[in-house]
């Protein structure tokens, strides 16, 4: 009898694995196939390190990389140099969709929770905001932006695509922990940097802070958070309930924050989650350098064509030629401005112009394409 239930209880963790959302390209922690993030910041970093300068990378799609040099040697706070390997960028880059470390002891308990409560439960009540937790807000609630994706039906936009970019130069200013007159930027207090940094009102800082000055986590038992908080935790039996285990400056924190940066630049060229213009075709899985049509709203998809359109990409052909760049050339050039050290007006400029460029004729509030609807 005891064999039993061990042979029923396994057989439902594999079942909630296998039919757990990808609300992101997939990775290889959910026992799914397409490891398509690690393989493209692995690529990423190879053409990155083999360029002199983040200007010289012209395009890293469909090319054999391989043999490439795997180091990149990043600036960091204090004259430390930041050793980036293509272990370190696969492991980052998959932050996002496991923000609260469940799954990196591969213990198949926590795979079954995080399915369960993500595929099953689909995250229940959990999906209000950060103070529920990261993970369900992140994959179904108002934090979607760590995706390119968006919670609110018919919202403009450039309301999402500025909430995106706010959520960039939040984790890319946790990466690169410069300091300052006022210290290290990872040891600043978490919400007077949100509110000075982006203004209380702005989608992003109503994301990270739901209650304001007066509430979670701005108002809480214990210690205040930093701005390196987010990028800390460690959880185990719940996602919204979880340790700071790491230090501002670690480096497993700051690598987190640059994973989170790549993470949604890749995402943006997902059908599933932006659409840039070519919804009809055969192949879901085709991202294309076109600009940004309009974001996706997750609940209203058909999860399964989500979920083959983050499998490993084609490319369109002549994209190279296209005003937009590719998701691993994008992640090059923004690897390469990161080890130079470059100041987020660089990134932030590269970014609006050749990542997140909006159709200035033809981009239409979030919603969902004929491609994704849900068809029941």
């Amino acid at each position: 009898m005891r064999a039993f239930v061990h042979l029923r209880t396994t057989l439902v963790i594999l079942t909630c694995c296998l039919v757990a959302p990808a609300t992101a390209y997939e990775f290889r922690y959910l026992l799914q196939r397409d490891a398509v993030h690690t393989w493209m910041a692995a690529q990423a970093l190879r053409c990155a390190a083999a360029a002199e300068t983040w200007k010289d990378i012209v395009d890293c799609e469909d090319q054999n990389l391989e043999s490439a040099p795997a180091v990149l040697y990043a600036a960091a706070p204090a004259g430390n140099t930041l050793t980036l390997t293509v272990s370190d960028v696969e492991k980052a880059v998959i932050w996002p969709d496991d923000p609260v470390r469940e799954l990196r002891w591969y213990k198949l308990y926590r795979i079954g929770l995080w399915s369960w409560r993500l595929a099953v439960d689909n995250c229940g009540r959990r999906i209000e905001g950060i103070h529920k937790g990261l993970r369900c807000s992140s994959h179904y609630g108002p934090m979607q932006f760590l995706h390119a994706m968006e919670s609110e039906r018919e919202l403009a936009a450039a309301d999402t695509k500025e909430a995106i970019l706010d959520w960039i130069q939040y984790a890319y200013s946790v990466a690169g922990n410069d300091s300052g007159d006022s210290g290290f930027n990872n040891d600043l207090p978490y919400c007077a940097t949100i509110n000075q940094v982006y203004g209380r009102d702005s989608k992003f800082a109503k994301a990270m802070m739901p209650y304001g000055d007066t509430g979670f986590p701005c108002v809480k038992d214990g210690p205040p958070w930093r701005m390196s908080t987010p990028f800390s935790f460690s959880c185990i039996i719940r996602s919204s309930s979880c340790w700071e285990t790491i230090t501002p400056n670690d480096e497993g924190i700051r690598l987190a924050a640059l994973g989170a940066v790549l993470h949604v630049i890749q995402d943006s060229y997902a059908k599933g989650h932006t659409s840039r213009g070519n919804d009809t075709a055969d192949s879901v899985a085709l991202f294309e350098c076109n600009p940004i049509k309009q974001f996706q709203l997750y609940g209203e998809q058909d999860h399964d064509v989500h979920r083959s359109a983050d499998k490993f990409p084609k490319r369109m052909v002549g994209c190279g030629d296209e005003a937009v760049d590719g998701p691993v050339t994008a992640s090059a050039k923004i690897l390469k401005l990161y080890a130079a050290g470059a100041p987020w007006s660089d990134v932030d400029i590269y970014l609006r112009q050749r990542v997140f460029l909006l159709d200035a004729q033809k981009n239409h509030p979030a919603g969902t394409t004929e491609l994704m609807r849900r068809r029941n």
